[in-house]
């Protein structure tokens, strides 16, 4: 998925004219999975505070500024990061319809 991005990105010559030459992150400079914590779920680099966590506050109507000072080792790129792996996370699923 990423790579796609990059293609998209590198093929796009008007994309800087709108300001996202940067609109795809890369999020593995913020989120990470280990056996040990959380046990393996994805969280924020250096903290417990899971992806699954950030998207229940966002979806009951949190802002990225109530979740910072809530958890101030949350920062906007990292809750961006949460949201950016999510989607490539449901992007990247594969439906298996049951009879």
């Amino acid at each position: 998925m990423r790579q796609a991005a990059v293609n998209f990105v590198e093929k796009s010559q008007n994309f800087s004219k709108f300001g996202m030459e940067n609109y795809f992150m890369d999020y593995t400079q913020h989120i990470e999975s280990n056996a040990d914590i959380m046990l393996g779920k994805p969280v924020i680099k250096n903290t417990r505070i899971t992806v699954a966590l950030i998207l229940k506050k966002l979806s009951e109507g949190a802002t990225f500024q109530e979740l910072i000072a809530a958890y101030p080792k949350l920062t906007i790129a990292s809750l961006n990061a949460a949201l950016a792996y999510a989607s490539d996370v449901i992007g990247n699923e594969t439906v298996i319809a049951v009879a």
